[in-house]
């Protein structure tokens, strides 16, 4: 192992990539979200896309960021790892502050199953080590039903997805639609720059930092990285259960893992083949596997009580000592 001050430079790349990362991934959002009204999508729609699944944009960018710096063990390894902090850490943390969380039965329905099917998926498609392009395709069209299913379920409206969207309506008229500044529009621009510019710096300081510190990439990725992105999921669910609005901060976890799961891993696929350590195969992924299936029974429930908050919020810590030491 090498000097632990020769890593502090790496360290702090690493911390202030993963803020600009977030931050500038924050500002893609709302100004998405603007371009997407004008150009007529309506907010359910916004929601299941833009809003529900853009938290999860820090994901996708660092993970295609990883192939194309030639680490692409980082992509899933932070997919695999973004996904128990949103059910441990996030869920728990959002059930805490808000006292306990209650989710109505549509909800449960509509988005569980396809919650558990996304973590089986992924699970099926790294046993063997290795995501190719092809399960990157099947994984993207499993994305296109959940879409279209959350879409066209008559109760939609009343799922937790639409309700992360600034309200319900129908297709906003042209006629009626926001104009966009052009302050909003170099928003767009210059925070799809720099979100990429924070994705390229974050995975090439973890694996610098993970070569000085003698651990695997991966490690750094399932731990640092996953917190990191998850970092908009976190703020979103927190300010939801704060806000006493219990399905918005579920349902922002539940859709969030599914995007990961299915779209992060998929778009990164499809710019190379995606390696899955030994270490992620045979611990991590079954750990989100029964961390889905602890989610889907608790969430089935309707609720998710302090007490569970407290249970999910021990896991987590157990889950990250278990990464660091396979490391």
């Amino acid at each position: 192992m090498s000097d632990p001050l020769s890593a502090l430079l790496p360290a702090i790349v690493l911390v202030v990539s993963l803020g600009l990362l977030v931050v500038a991934a924050g500002a893609f959002i709302r100004s998405a979200e603007a371009v997407g009204l004008r150009f007529g999508l309506s907010p359910f729609v916004l929601g299941i896309t833009v809003v529900a699944f853009g938290t999860s944009f820090p994901e996708l960018v660092s993970g295609v960021a990883s192939v194309l710096q030639g680490a692409s063990e980082v992509a899933v390894a932070t997919v695999v790892g973004s996904n128990v902090t949103n059910i441990l850490l996030i869920l728990g943390v959002a059930a805490g502050l808000g006292n306990g969380l209650k989710v109505d039965h549509e909800l449960v329905r509509v988005d569980l199953p396809f919650l558990f099917g996304s973590a089986l998926l992924l699970w099926v498609f790294g046993y063997d080590g290795r995501v190719g392009s092809l399960e990157g395709v099947v994984g993207l069209c499993a994305l296109g039903a959940y879409i279209l299913y959350a879409a066209s379920t008559p109760e939609a409206p009343t799922t937790t997805v639409g309700r992360s969207a600034a309200g319900i309506a129908p297709k906003v008229p042209a006629d009626a639609r926001p104009a966009v500044s052009v302050r909003t529009w170099l928003v767009f621009a210059g925070s799809a720059v720099l979100t990429q510019l924070g994705a390229y710096y974050t995975v090439e300081s973890a694996v610098q930092l993970s070569t000085l510190l003698s651990v695997g990439s991966e490690v750094i990725a399932a731990t640092a990285i996953a917190f990191g992105t998850s970092l908009p999921e976190l703020v979103v669910s927190a300010r939801a259960a704060l806000d006493g609005k219990p399905e918005i901060a579920a349902g922002n976890v539940i859709g969030s893992n599914i995007f990961n799961a299915l779209g992060v891993v998929g778009v990164s696929a499809l710019f190379g083949p995606l390696t899955v350590p030994e270490s992620i195969a045979n611990f991590a992924m079954p750990a989100m596997v029964g961390v889905t299936v602890l989610a889907f029974f608790v969430l089935q429930e309707r609720e998710v009580t302090r007490w569970d908050a407290w249970l999910l919020l021990v896991f987590y810590v157990a889950f990250m000592l278990q990464v660091l030491e396979l490391g």
